[in-house]
Parts: C-alpha cells; structure tokens; sequence
C-alpha cells in the first residue's frame, strides 16, 4: 500500500431519498447520469490515490457488484478495498475499524457529495501545511457553521465563536491516521475528534476554501435541485449540458421537451407526452406528461 489511502463512507440508509432508496443504495444513484460513487472515485483516482476503501450496508451487495463489475474493470490501476459493516457504525466507527490498515494520510469523502475541486489540491494543502486535519470548506450561508479563524485554522466545528468567520464542511477532508485515536469508540461522527484533541493540536486543524462546483446530495429535494441549479447556473456544461437538456440518447426524441431535463438511457415513451424540468433514469417508462419530477424505473416522486 502506498502512503495515502481513501475512505469513501457509503453504508447510510439513504432514509432521505424514499422511496427510492428501497430499490437502489444512494451511491449508485446517478448524477447528471452518472452513479454518484463512480463520480468520487474517478474525482479521487484524479488525485493519485489507488487505494480506496469503501464501506457498504444498506443493498450492500449492489454496491459491491457495482465496484467488481464496473468501477474495477474502468479504473484498473485502482485496487479497491470494500468491508461490509452488520451494522452501521458512523463515520467515526469506521475510521476505527480501518485504523490498522490505513497508511499515514487518509482522504475522506463522504457519498453524498460532489465536487469539482482538484483533490490533488487538497492533499497538497495538507501536506505543506504539516496539518493534522485539513477539511475542505465551502461558503453555504444557510449552513455555515464551521468557525475559522483568519490564518485558516479551524476554531469550532460546530458554533460560530467570535473573531471568526463560518463556512461549509463540504464533506471532503485529508485527515493524518493519528486522528483516529481521538474520535470516542462506539458510533460517532469522525469530526467529533475535535472535541477530544488537545489544545495545543487544534492548530493543526486547518481549512481549504473552495469556490469551486461542489454539491451536498442529503436529500430528495437537494438531489433534484442539484441538477437543475447547475443547469440554471449554466454550469451544467460541465456535465454535457447543452440548452437545459443533458440526454444520454434519443428515448425523448418525440417527447415536447422544456425547462430543463436530464434523462438516461433506454427510457420507453408512450406518445408525445410534454416534460418540463424533470429528472429520469435508465430504463424508465413514461406515460403522459411531466413536471418537477424525478423518475426511476421504480417510481416516480414529484418535487
């Protein structure tokens, strides 16, 4: 194993995404027609990292077959290393039970997160700085509760203090092993080491401002306001695109198509229904017209 490994927590319930998440586990959701967890790993291998471990619960064996079958065979170089857990143990409990095989610097990242920002960056950041922890941050007003301090030392994880401004935990950090000793045993959030870390380390406790496209997928309504927020934006260039329609093939082709649409592959039409703003995965079936929905092959919700 090389001297940096990444965990990528991927075990959660998903309870925020029903009734999807009963048929398929929230990496595999896809984003901009793309598995969310396949998304991280291409951001991750980017970075230089070829060991990933990967935790697994709910439909866990969808998540594994996912990896063996599609993520191996695209990312060959990359060997990775996935553990189910009988029950979930937070974050914090992971890092736990991985201490003895993590090397000195781990990247992690959680699974309902989506970021632009060159990891490789953060790493680096990391490493220069000597840091013990280097969370990666963005300025997210509505949950801005992270206090930093201006040389960019992290003051508080939870509540503002004074002389400090607040950001975003966007959910990626590069963390040293040593850290792992201060997070309580049992099921915990990882950052709550924070709070058992000695005085005199918490100047090691550093962050990386971003202002890069990032994305916090924590629910239904932040899944499909994702989309069409890159698409309103006008980055969703980024994710192919063009004209408020991002289309992995013709399904739509006869479909009156506004607002903005994203739409996988092999989707089954009944007419020429109209679609305004809507999400729709592979292998759907569509009949009559759509909007503010999401639609799977297992159901739709309308937003």
């Amino acid at each position: 194993m090389s001297d940096i490994a990444s965990v990528v927590f991927s075990a959660g319930y998903g309870r925020r995404f029903l009734p999807f998440s009963r048929f398929l586990p929230k990496p595999l959701f896809p984003f901009f027609n793309i598995p969310i967890l396949e998304r991280i790993i291409s951001s991750v291998r980017s970075a230089g990292i070829y060991d990933i471990f990967i935790n697994t619960h709910h439909l866990g064996e969808m998540v594994s077959s996912f990896v063996s079958c599609n993520l191996a065979r695209k990312f060959k170089d990359v060997s990775f290393h996935l553990f189910a857990e009988e029950e979930l143990l937070d974050t914090g409990g992971t890092l736990h039970s991985l201490y003895s095989y993590l090397p000195e610097t781990v990247l992690i990242h959680n699974c309902d997160t989506v970021s632009f920002f060159p990891l490789e960056r953060l790493v680096d950041y990391h490493k220069k700085e000597g840091s013990l922890v280097t969370l990666l941050c963005v300025d997210d007003p509505k949950r801005n509760t992270l206090s930093v301090l201006p040389d960019g030392r992290i003051d508080r994880i939870i509540e503002p203090s004074g002389g400090a401004f607040c950001l975003t935990y966007a959910g990626i950090a590069v963390v040293s092993r040593e850290v792992i000793r201060y997070i309580p045993e049992g099921k915990h959030p990882w950052v709550s080491f924070f709070a058992h870390l000695p005085r005199d380390r918490r100047s090691n406790v550093l962050c990386l401002q971003t202002e890069s496209l990032w994305y916090e997928i924590g629910d239904i309504n932040s899944y499909f306001s994702g989309h069409k927020d890159a698409i309103i934006s006008g980055r969703g260039k980024q994710f192919g695109c063009r004209e408020g329609l991002c289309l992995a093939d013709n399904s739509l082709s006869g479909c009156f198509l506004s607002g903005f649409v994203v739409a996988g592959k092999n989707i089954a039409v009944s007419g020429s229904p109209s679609i305004r703003d809507a999400v729709i995965w592979s292998d759907s079936v569509i009949s009559g017209d759509k909007e503010n929905m999401i639609i799977a092959p297992f159901g739709e919700v309308k937003i």
